[in-house]
């Protein structure tokens, strides 16, 4: 059997989204940013004695916020269940069973995830905006959409985010550090919650954020309280960038290399 076939995975993929039943999250973060949305903007039917461009311009503000919120934490509870079908010995059976390498099966559950855990929270954003803007009218308020606020919460925070490459690669090396810190830190986060799905079986997002949490708060306070760590850090900082960067480059790369070592250890259990 080919190690990737185009045809073959389009196949598993059909029949994943078919047999699985994702429409209850889709609904789910639907109605989560819809409901929000429609609690946060409510101020307009009875709305304080400031000016309505002011008003208008703090709730999209505090929309935009929510919006961030919701989806970062839908986004790393879809990427903890990406493998919730190999919970059960007999699910992993009628997977694993399936004419597909692993390979494609990896890659399929990668796609589905990429489609309802990251693609369709815009598509719900968009179109609970919508609806929350037409449910209010109905109700003789005139709002704006949020559109734009997130639009530049985005566009803020991706300056930010490219200063740090722009300055580091013209000499500041300080700051190409701290921009490469921020990618592979996002990177080991996500790459936790799904490894942490194919380590437990049951409420993988749970156990897996306070295992982390647990172990930020353990290095955080050796960084703080040991003396000669303290020290170390505050006599060679510049080394220790180094060193952070280097590590959190090695920490991704073996997640990488260990999701699908556990991926196919599942076969065997």
């Amino acid at each position: 059997m080919k190690q990737f076939s185009f045809q073959r995975f389009a196949q598993l993929l059909r029949l994943d989204i078919r047999l699985n039943r994702y429409l209850p999250a889709m609904l789910g973060i639907f109605l989560g940013y819809f409901f929000g949305f429609v609690g946060i903007y409510w101020k307009l039917v009875n709305p304080p004695d400031i000016s309505l461009e002011v008003l208008e311009d703090v709730l999209a503000f505090s929309a935009s916020r929510y919006c961030l919120v919701l989806t970062v934490l839908y986004v790393l509870v879809a990427s903890s269940m990406m493998f919730t079908n190999l919970s059960t010995k007999d699910s992993r059976l009628k997977f694993f069973m399936l004419p597909a390498s692993n390979l494609e099966k990896m890659a399929s559950r990668f796609v589905v995830v990429l489609l309802f855990g990251v693609a369709w929270p815009l598509v719900a954003y968009f179109l609970a905006d919508l609806l929350r803007v037409g449910v209010l009218a109905v109700l003789g308020v005139s709002s704006g959409f949020s559109f734009s606020a997130v639009g530049e919460m985005c566009r803020q925070g991706w300056q930010v985010f490219a200063t740090y490459f722009s300055d580091g690669f013209q000499g500041n090396l300080s700051s190409l550090y701290s921009g490469l810190d921020i990618v592979f830190g996002l990177l080991i986060v996500w790459l936790c919650q799904v490894a942490g799905g194919l380590i437990f079986r049951r409420r993988a997002f749970v156990f897996t954020n306070v295992l982390l949490f647990f172990i930020l708060f353990t290095l955080s306070w050796v960084a703080s309280s040991v003396d000669f760590v303290t020290v170390w850090l505050n006599c060679h900082a510049d080394a220790f960038e180094l060193f952070a960067t280097v590590f959190l480059g090695l920490l991704t790369l073996f997640l990488l290399s260990l999701i699908p070592w556990l991926f196919c250890h599942k076969q065997v259990q």
